[in-house]
Order: structure tokens, then C-alpha cells, then sequence
């Protein structure tokens, strides 16, 4: 996964030098994959802002969610077989094991066109989404802004409370939820072509111990013909 991402930063930044202009998420993430020349597999997520339209591409479950004015404005959904099996990128070329490898045109793709000053960028693993709801994403993003802390205060603190969930065997986390409400609807339609009524569900518990990775960015002005930004 590091390999993948240094190589689709150099592809970024060798576009953007040719073309004078940014490549699209898709772009990048076919250039970085084509460039990555190793055995294994990973999820991932890249998005890039040219002016003022956000492109993204995703695969797996990692994710992003894009926050305006406090809220949750989109959430970018995730790609799995099946719970807790997510879609692996890899070069199916030189990769070995079990399952299906993704390659890039499986991807899932997004524009947003109307990004605004203000607006926060939050990109993670599955460690992160899996640990934290997405009201308590939007308390923190609330409470750093307020107090003025940028984008690196805003990743700390996220990867910070989603470890502490994930270890806490009485946290009921998004991961627990799912699990519960995917399991009592196996077993409980089960039950019930056998005549058997039963309630499940209820009693899921946990964090899910897993990476947690986080990038954060908050849109700002740029000055034309500057490197410099206009406060928000």
C-alpha cells in the first residue's frame, strides 16, 4: 500500500508539471497502479481538488466522508463480497492467494463540483469507519474546528478515539452493529421457515481492533498567482 500511494503521488505530480493541470482520481490510481510492481493487495482511496471539484476513487472499505458546516454531506459507500470481505487492488499479474483481486476500472468513482471554503475532507481505513459513528466524526471535526486546530490535529484525534473504541469490548461500534443485524437476519429467517421465534441482534458488543489510517484536509481560498490562503 505504500508503494501504491508513492507511486501515485509521482504520478501526480508528473502530470500536473506536464499538463499544468491535476489528473483525475481515476487517472492517478491506474498510473500508480500500473507502477507498482509487487505481490500483495490493498483497499484504497484517492481523491485530489482541482479548483473547486473534488475527484475521488475508492476501493474496498476504506472511504471518505466530506463535511460541511458540521454535517456529513456524502459518504462514500464501501465495496465487499460479503461482511468484513472487502475488494483487494492488487497486480493480478504477480499476486497469489485466495480470492478475487480488483484492478483499477473496479473502482468506484466520484465529482464533487462545488467544494467550498470550510469544507473537511476526511479520508480512512476501515479501522476508522468500522470504530467511530458518523455522529462522533462529525463531533470531533465540530470541536477541533472550534478551537482552531487544522488538519493534522483533526487526524490525531479521530485515529486517537477510534483505537480507544476498538479496544473496548463494551463499545458498540458500527462493526458490532452490522454484524448483529446481519446475523440476526440469517439466523432469525431460519428460525422462522422452522416456526421458531427469536430476537437477536441486541447483545453486540466491541470495537474491532484493525488499522486505523486518516488524512484530513479543510478547503481554503488560494490566492491567484500566490501560494498564499485566505483565512476562513
Amino acid at each position: 500500500s505504500k508503494q501504491l500511494m508513492m507511486n501515485t503521488a509521482r504520478a501526480a505530480l508528473e502530470i500536473s508539471k506536464k499538463r499544468l493541470q491535476d489528473g483525475s482520481a481515476s487517472e492517478l490510481l491506474v498510473e500508480g497502479h500500473k507502477r507498482t510492481k509487487l505481490k500483495g493487495s490493498t483497499t484504497t482511496t484517492i481523491a485530489c481538488l482541482t479548483r473547486n471539484t473534488l475527484s475521488a476513487a475508492t476501493i474496498g472499505d476504506t472511504a471518505f466522508v466530506l463535511l460541511r458546516n458540521g454535517k456529513i454531506y456524502f459518504k462514500s459507500p464501501t465495496q465487499e463480497f460479503e461482511f468484513d470481505t472487502p475488494y483487494q487492488l492488487a497486480d493480478k499479474e504477480i499476486s497469489d492467494g485466495f480470492g478475487e483481486f480488483s484492478e483499477p476500472e473496479d473502482a468506484l468513482l466520484y465529482t464533487v463540483r462545488d467544494i467550498r471554503p470550510g469544507d473537511v475532507l476526511v479520508m480512512g481505513t476501515d479501522g476508522l469507519f468500522d470504530n467511530l459513528h458518523d455522529y462522533e466524526i462529525e463531533q470531533i471535526v465540530a470541536e477541533k474546528r472550534e478551537q482552531g486546530i487544522g488538519a493534522d490535529g483533526i487526524s490525531k484525534e479521530l485515529i486517537e478515539r477510534a483505537r480507544a473504541h476498538s479496544l473496548d469490548p463494551e463499545y458498540v461500534s458500527p462493526w458490532a452493529q452490522e454484524k448483529g443485524q446481519l446475523e440476526s437476519g440469517f439466523i432469525g429467517g431460519t428460525l422462522k421457515k422452522l416456526g421458531i421465534k427469536a430476537v437477536f441482534g441486541a447483545g453486540y458488543k466491541g470495537g474491532k481492533p484493525d488499522d486505523i489510517s486518516v488524512i484530513t484536509g479543510v478547503a481554503q481560498y488560494l490566492i491567484p498567482g500566490t501560494d498564499l490562503f485566505l483565512p476562513i
